[in-house]
């Protein structure tokens, strides 16, 4: 079993900003409270868990392992970002309409199709969500009061 307790702040950092409690944070990975705290303790979950971890905090796998010791691409506690610019956001945003019109969708049985759409609906709202977390995580790394909090002795 590898332990690391620089990962396990890493960990305890991503929940704060998250706003999360522990068993908050389990029920978001799926995981028990019990998990979380051995993780915050420094415990490394296998690669699954890791992954889940670091796409719930915005965050890449290595920077969740090695943080500041990661390469100049993962350095500190940035978050994996896409330059998004309301430009290139709105081409976002027709692609993927664009996507959901095409004429393979049209092909598409309507029962079948009516699944796509929701699916696409679920799609949607989960990753609203997730954006209103990283915002708000976004907002507690600018206030930079949750990254002292850590730091106290």
């Amino acid at each position: 079993m590898v332990r690391d307790p620089e990962f396990g702040k890493r960990v305890r950092l991503i929940r704060y900003r998250l706003h999360l409690t522990q068993e908050g944070l389990g029920q978001r990975l799926g995981l028990t409270k019990v998990s979380v705290s051995r993780y915050e303790a420094g415990r490394i979950p296998r690669l699954d868990v890791l992954q889940k971890i670091a796409e719930i905090a915005g965050v890449n796998v290595a920077w969740l392992l090695h943080g500041e010791a990661a390469s100049s691409a993962t350095r500190g506690a940035q978050p994996t970002r896409l330059p998004v610019t309301g430009q290139s956001f709105g081409r976002i945003l027709a692609q993927l309409i664009s996507e959901l019109e095409s004429d393979y969708l049209s092909q598409l049985p309507v029962r079948s199709r009516r699944r796509y759409e929701q699916r696409a609906k679920e799609v949607l709202a989960k990753t609203l969500r997730e954006l209103k977390e990283y915002k708000a995580l976004l907002e507690a790394e600018g206030r930079g009061d949750l990254t002292r909090r850590l730091k106290k002795p």
